[in-house]
């Protein structure tokens, strides 16, 4: 069935007609009604979209908006039902809504013209051909609205206007202003304006930044000392950008922050020099502020604060070890590496170690943090039997590293990466150069070394664990040879 033939049915349920066999679809207001349908039907497939129930009852909800219409405008007793329409009532009138709000606002329908009218109008005649202009403005006078100034607009005579019948391209039609009045500046267009910009944001501009330099001499203006806190000389430094808060740098920030002793020791030679009796309680303020940024300085370096860069990620304050599939770069790993005073032989196994295990892992954080401690009880064996607060700043470091709020998870790291670490050739020399051995398990080590297969208790498992590990390892064999 065409589109005509199926708009002709859905006419014909929409509307009573007595005898359907003397139709004439070419003459009279069927002419007309299946003409609207149709191009509110075509127009209806980019403006309304419908479900797959709803689509059987586009092409009679068209049909029945355009009976509407010509009852509105022709033919008053005109009857349609929507009785044949196969859709709910409900949704009928909920579907006519939508499609009147979205093809008559911007439809061709708007319009359609229902009664003949004796003359057609002529949308596609060019302007040229009556002599008209493109726009309503004469061309010069809107030439000096958009480049000229106020002033001038006033000045301008309206004999050197042209007048409303020249046509737009006109050979008087002067490119400049008069030569009796002074040109008129030409208004940047936009991209030259960007083109502008980009001139001066190449050059390092320079601004004035004032800085508070506090000494201990005495101010010239009211005779009363700066390092009192009353006054303070300013000092005008001219800065670049480069050094703005763009550049911004954590540690440029904390160096500036931390005052180091040759500036307190500076500070009070000054206040030495000074002889006037006016300023003695002064110096001996300046005495108690120098006092108290040596014991913050002291303080700070007793604390021993490991600080970081706050571009890396390693400063996220999320805790690392429960970040899942969150792999740590090599970069990250040799820091870790390098805050503990790893050697660097010990630190590439470590990295060797984490490339060759760190794509099977769900969370390789807790690897890294794992290998390193054990790495790290190792190297520092002697120390720690020296010193057992050792091991609890070693501990607090790793918990700083990767932001965990207690010790349980880090330990749990370093039980299951030491059972992987214990086979492995690299760290059992590691553990010999280091003298490393706490003297548990030695009849174990010496009896495996022998070829004995006695075991003890608990070393004895039932078939279940035996088979949950059988199957672990062979699913971690077959990840590692695809």
């Amino acid at each position: 069935m065409s589109t005509s033939q199926q708009i002709q049915k859905t006419i014909l349920d929409v509307i009573y007609i007595d005898d359907p066999d003397t139709i004439d679809w070419s003459n009279g207001y069927l002419k007309r009604l299946q003409s609207a349908t149709s191009t509110l039907y075509n127009a209806s497939f980019n403006k309304v979209m419908l479900r797959p129930n709803e689509e059987a009852a586009r092409c009679h909800i068209c049909a029945y908006m355009a009976c509407q219409k010509l009852q509105e405008k022709n033919i008053p007793d005109l009857q349609f039902f929507m009785d044949n329409i196969p859709l709910e009532p409900k949704k009928i009138r909920h579907l006519l809504d939508i499609f009147k709000q979205q093809l008559y606002q911007m439809s061709p329908v708007k319009g359609i013209q229902w009664s003949p009218s004796p003359k057609k109008k002529s949308r596609r005649n060019s302007p040229l051909k009556n002599n008209d202009r493109f726009t309503a403005t004469d061309p010069k006078e809107l030439r000096e609205q958009l480049f000229g100034t106020p002033s001038k607009r006033k000045d301008q005579s309206k004999e050197n206007l042209l007048p409303p019948s020249a046509p737009m391209f006109a050979d008087s039609l002067p490119d400049e202003p008069p030569s009796g009045s002074a040109p008129t500046p030409r208004r940047k267009l936009a991209f030259e304006e960007d083109d502008s910009d980009d001139e001066q944001t190449k050059e390092p501009s320079k601004r004035r930044r004032t800085t508070g330099k506090v000494t201990g001499l005495k101010n010239k203006t009211n005779g009363e000392s700066i390092f009192g806190g009353k006054n303070s000389s300013i000092e005008e430094k001219i800065v670049d950008d480069s050094d703005s808060d763009d550049n911004y740098n954590p540690t440029n920030e904390n160096s500036n922050d931390v005052t180091n002793d040759s500036d307190v020791d500076a500070e009070l030679d000054a206040d030495d020099n000074v002889d006037d009796p006016k300023n003695e309680s002064d110096k001996k303020e300046g005495l108690n502020t120098a006092s108290q940024k040596r014991a913050q300085l002291s303080k700070t370096q007793r604390m021993g604060a490991v600080k970081f860069n706050k571009t890396h990620s390693a400063i996220d304050k999320a805790n690392l070890l429960t970040r899942r599939y969150a792999k740590p770069t090599l970069d990250e790993v040799i820091q870790v590496c390098n805050q503990f005073e790893l050697p660097r032989a010990i630190a590439l196994h470590v990295i060797d170690s984490f490339l060759m295990n760190a794509n099977y892992l769900m969370c390789p954080w807790q690897f890294v943090c794992g290998l390193v401690m054990n790495c790290v009880y190792v190297v520092f064996h002697e120390r720690r039997l020296k010193d057992p607060r050792v091991d609890h700043l070693i501990m607090e470091k790793m918990m700083h590293l990767m932001h965990c709020p207690g010790a349980e998870e880090v330990v749990e790291c370093i039980k299951i990466v030491k059972e992987s670490l214990t086979g492995e050739k690299w760290f059992r020399d590691m553990q010999i150069n280091n003298n490393y051995f706490d003297g548990q398990g030695y009849e174990e080590v010496i009896i495996g070394k022998l070829g004995s297969m006695l075991q003890k208790k608990n070393y004895l498992v039932t078939d279940d664990q035996y088979a949950v590990w059988r199957r672990r390892i062979e699913q971690d064999l077959s990840m590692r040879q695809t």
